[in-house]
C-alpha cells in the first residue's frame, strides 16, 4: 500500500492551484485553498483542528480508494500499475496533495497552539 507514497515527489516542489483543480473536486479545492497562505495564517486554533479533520478524512478516503484501485489493478492485470505501468496514477497524485494539504494544517495548528500557550 505504501508504494504510492513519494511516487510522484518532485524534490519537493509545492503543487500549483493549477494543478491541483485538474485533480480536485471544488469542495476539496475550498480545503486546498484554505491551506495555502494567506488563508491559513488568518484561522484560529478551532477552525485550524476542523480542517485538520476534513483533510484527515479526505485523505483517509483517498487512500483507501488507491488501496482499492490497487488490488483490483493487480486482480485484473497481475500487475500493481496494470498494463500501462502507471494505472491509478491520478488517484495516488490526488492522495499526495491531500497529504500535503493535511501536514500544512496540523505544522499551523501545532504553531498556534504553542503560541497560545506561551
Amino acid at each position: 500500500m505504501a508504494h504510492y507514497q513519494n511516487h510522484f515527489k518532485e524534490a519537493n516542489v509545492a503543487i500549483s492551484k493549477a494543478q491541483a483543480a485538474k485533480l480536485l473536486t471544488a469542495a476539496e479545492m475550498e480545503v486546498f485553498s484554505a491551506s495555502r497562505a494567506p488563508a491559513i495564517t488568518q484561522l484560529s486554533a478551532a477552525r485550524l483542528s476542523g480542517k485538520v479533520k476534513r483533510a484527515r478524512t479526505l485523505r483517509d478516503k483517498h487512500r483507501d480508494l488507491l488501496q482499492r484501485q490497487t488490488l483490483a489493478t493487480r486482480e485484473r492485470t497481475g500487475t500493481k500499475g496494470g498494463l500501462s505501468g502507471n494505472a491509478n496514477d491520478r488517484t495516488a497524485k490526488k492522495l499526495e496533495i491531500l497529504e500535503d494539504i493535511l501536514q500544512r494544517f496540523s505544522e499551523r495548528l501545532e504553531k498556534v497552539q504553542a503560541a497560545a500557550s506561551r
